[in-house]
């Protein structure tokens, strides 16, 4: 009976716990302080989320940088296709006045041609000179045209005096900045 004198009944044992705070709560405690492995865990995810940040910053530079490199490179491509088609102009005037002396310009219009997206057009006049007693030119414009969402528009115009008879005509220099 000697062990019995100090035995305590469990029901006395029992601490009354305060409202609100049960078992689920006290494991809840425990799980909000962060441990240390946490702490390191949510280092490490901060570190990948600024790292992928500044890749994603530099990767659509990149591609911003390559849109506007392309889109030059095919600005320059109709520029230098507008100057064929401004010469390809001269040479069907130069054709048609030496065929008929009479000819007073036409509007050539080439559609899918070039490319199967860009069409050409080519006005090709007989102007005044501007000098008095000078002989007529002809004025020559060529207009490219693509059929982008954001159409590229070039056009090179070009005025050439009327050759004499006596003089052998030969290409024109159509050479010009743009």
């Amino acid at each position: 009976m000697g062990n019995r004198r100090f035995a305590v009944p469990r029901s006395v044992l029992q601490v009354p716990q305060a409202v609100g705070i049960g078992t689920r709560s006290v494991r809840a405690a425990r799980n909000a302080a962060p441990s240390p492995k946490s702490r390191h865990g949510g280092v490490v995810l901060i570190c990948v989320l600024v790292c992928l940040g500044i890749a994603s910053v530099v990767t659509l530079e990149a591609l911003r940088i390559s849109l506007r490199q392309r889109r030059q490179v095919q600005h320059h491509l109709q520029m230098e296709q507008t100057h064929w088609v401004l010469e390809a102009g001269w040479r069907r005037a130069h054709k048609a006045w030496t065929a008929d002396r009479t000819y007073s310009g036409e509007t050539w219009a080439l559609e899918g041609v070039l490319q199967p997206n860009v069409n050409a057009l080519v006005d090709i006049r007989v102007s005044d000179s501007p000098q008095p007693h000078a002989p007529e030119q002809w004025l020559v414009t060529a207009t490219l045209r693509t059929h982008d969402p954001v159409p590229i528009i070039t056009q090179r115009s070009q005025s050439w005096p009327f050759p004499s008879p006596s003089t052998a005509v030969s290409s024109p220099s159509t050479q010009e900045n743009p």
